[in-house]
């Protein structure tokens, strides 16, 4: 997928970045601009750029090819039920140094595994 329809409109990028677990100021971040440019996007003030559109759709499959994967390794047996998850973005960066997503998205992501298998368990590393 190389464009989700709807992240081009201020209510479907919203509604996807919150679906993906982004924080705004990680998206900033991420797409080089300032806080309030992410929050003009999402009241519809400012347009949102087409490589911008495309860039949170590619996140979106690569978030859904993520969640794939390991709905498909449980069901496998090749991991655990029993998932870790991570309190803050120091935790998650200490154990998966080369994520670029922050804490927020791997919570969506598990939380998206669990509603597909009600038997996976979700605890926070310690």
């Amino acid at each position: 997928m190389t464009d989700l329809p709807g992240t081009g409109t201020a209510a479907g990028f919203r509604a996807t970045r919150e679906l993906l677990g982004l924080p705004v100021p990680w998206c900033a971040r991420f797409f080089a601009v300032a806080e309030r440019t992410v929050e003009r996007w999402e009241k519809g003030a400012f347009q949102i750029p087409d490589i911008v559109a495309r860039e949170l759709a590619a996140i979106a499959d690569e978030t859904e090819q993520v969640v794939e994967a390991m709905v498909d390794a449980i069901d496998a047996g090749e991991i655990s039920p029993r998932l870790h998850t991570y309190r803050t973005n120091d935790d998650y960066s200490k154990h998966e140094p080369d994520t670029r997503y922050p804490a927020t998205w791997h919570r969506a992501v598990c939380a998206r595994v669990m509603n597909e298998l009600p038997q996976v368990e979700l605890q926070f590393v310690e």
